[in-house]
């Protein structure tokens, strides 16, 4: 019998069919959109991870997840649990804290609880309805406070390096807190300013804080981010601004 000829190749069809798998491959990838909302605190940075385009069924009943870090970190503390949580289908919202990362330094001096009223405008701008909280030292008393001040749209609540301060402690530092409102912030205060040196060692102090036990890459993040708030928090002791103090949430 004779061979038959294989059918013909057509260059245009395989690259047809090269940009159809690379379609695919796009929608099956998490996407993450960073953007600014603007509050009464200033504008707040979010970094919102979604599911693929084509999801898995199961995000069809994920509820979204708001990420809030620790201090100094910030959105970025997320970068990867929202890079694997999306791909499963979870829609992950990260959000910079008013002083921290990409948000603006808060307008005023502000609450925990002021802090959590922005975060449900952010939510709000995303067209975000119900969700689960994750927070993280800071990050979870504010959450608290969210989760408390609208129960009807949380869900869950997750916190992660909880810390605790006895009662006499609270009242102490309430104490101190009274004793301070409406003046200018005490040299006490300002004792923690971040002194900027010419020689860069300020620089360095804050690679050599984490080195020994944290990987050089994580270590870049983590600098980065402290920089960041360092600078910020110089500028709100110059502004007479402060940010409530976890303690006396």
């Amino acid at each position: 019998r004779g061979v038959a000829n294989p059918p013909t190749r057509h260059p245009g069809r395989k690259r047809a069919k090269n940009r159809r798998y690379n379609m695919l491959a796009m929608q099956a990838t998490p996407s993450l959109t960073r953007g600014l909302v603007s509050t009464p605190l200033g504008q707040i940075h979010f970094c919102d991870h979604r599911p693929p385009q084509n999801p898995v069924p199961a995000a069809a009943v994920m509820l979204p997840l708001i990420c809030l870090h620790m201090s100094p970190r910030s959105s970025d503390e997320y970068l990867e649990a929202g890079r694997l949580l999306a791909a499963k289908g979870r829609r992950v919202i990260a959000i910079d804290e008013p002083g921290y990362g990409f948000s603006d330094n808060p307008a005023r001096s502000c609450s925990l609880h002021d802090i959590a009223e922005c975060y449900i405008q952010v939510a709000d701008e995303l067209g975000v309805d119900k969700f689960h909280i994750a927070g993280s030292l800071m990050g979870s008393f504010i959450g608290l406070s969210l989760a408390s001040r609208y129960p009807e749209r949380a869900g869950a609540f997750v916190g992660t390096h909880l810390y605790f301060w006895p009662d006499d402690q609270v009242a102490k530092a309430k104490e101190e807190a009274k004793d301070r409102q409406g003046e200018a912030r005490t040299a006490v205060d300002k004792g923690d300013t971040w002194v900027l040196e010419e020689d860069g060692s300020h620089l360095t102090k804050l690679w050599g804080a984490r080195a020994s036990w944290l990987p050089a890459e994580m270590n870049q993040r983590a600098v980065m981010d402290e920089q960041l708030y360092k600078m910020k928090r110089n500028e709100r002791y110059a502004m007479g601004v402060s940010i409530q103090d976890g303690k006396l949430f």
